[in-house]
């Protein structure tokens, strides 16, 4: 895929939730316009360049997808991208340690 086609981003209602979870608590802790930010951010990189952006940790040839790993501002972003097809599934997007949420 070239780098200005843009990939499908998918994700479960579980990481759906617990995104919505992550904010409302950045909300409560004061930091919910950088915390938003970031998301938006992951979100664009994970639509663009998947590939380029995270480290990759794990080939499944039955499912013909390679898993991501990248921590950006302090969240670990795990992902998947497809051999051939435009698809990205987000699976994990939790704060480190060091990270106001943690």
């Amino acid at each position: 895929m070239s780098g200005d086609q843009p990939y499908r981003l998918k994700f479960s209602g579980r990481i759906k939730e617990h995104m919505q979870r992550l904010l409302a608590d950045a909300d409560a802790a004061g930091i919910g316009k950088l915390v938003g930010k970031s998301l938006i951010e992951i979100e664009g990189h994970l639509e663009f360049h998947p590939r380029e952006w995270g480290d990759p940790v794990k080939y499944s040839k039955a499912f013909s997808l390679t898993l991501y790993r990248r921590v950006f501002d302090d969240l670990c972003v795990e992902y998947s991208v497809h051999d051939s097809e435009p698809y990205v599934w987000l699976s994990r997007l939790e704060p480190v340690l060091g990270h106001p949420l943690c």
